[in-house]
């Protein structure tokens, strides 16, 4: 069967989020939040694109998701870290050291899965490590 394709003739709405953005995310609150991976932070963008709040990292984030509890989950590309975030922006806990994360989700259960140049890692909630898929130059998951 063929996958419908939908296509959008123009732009519901504009936010200038800066150069070197990897990834940007709509939150159900409104809020975009942005990894600006070439400036090191993280950006906090209100429906009219106005900036809430923003995070200076010490290293670059290719991607950022919010958890259910607050916090963020930071994938940090250039120091190989994905770490846990606080509301203030302080990093309450790393995940674990991966070879280039680029994308990481937490599911229900509380395991987090990490996408990096190697494949997809499991990670539970005691730090222990599985790797699920040994993929070379990896670069990108998603999870539903």
């Amino acid at each position: 069967a063929a996958m419908p394709w939908i296509i959008l003739r123009r732009a519901v709405r504009t936010l200038s989020v800066g150069n070197g953005a990897y990834f940007a995310e709509r939150l159900q609150s409104g809020i975009t939040v942005v990894a600006q991976y070439q400036q090191r932070k993280i950006v906090d963008l209100d429906r009219h694109g106005r900036v809430v709040r923003q995070t200076q990292l010490q290293g670059n984030p290719f991607t950022v998701r919010k958890l259910e509890d607050g916090n963020m989950l930071v994938c940090m590309f250039s120091t190989g870290r994905v770490e846990v975030h606080g509301p203030k922006g302080n990093v309450v806990r790393t995940i674990g050291k991966f070879q280039g994360p680029t994308s990481a989700y937490r599911i229900a259960n509380g395991v987090t899965l990490v996408g990096d140049r190697t494949g997809v890692w499991s990670v539970d909630r005691e730090g222990r490590r599985r790797q699920l898929l040994k993929r070379s130059g990896m670069i990108w998951i998603s999870y539903y």
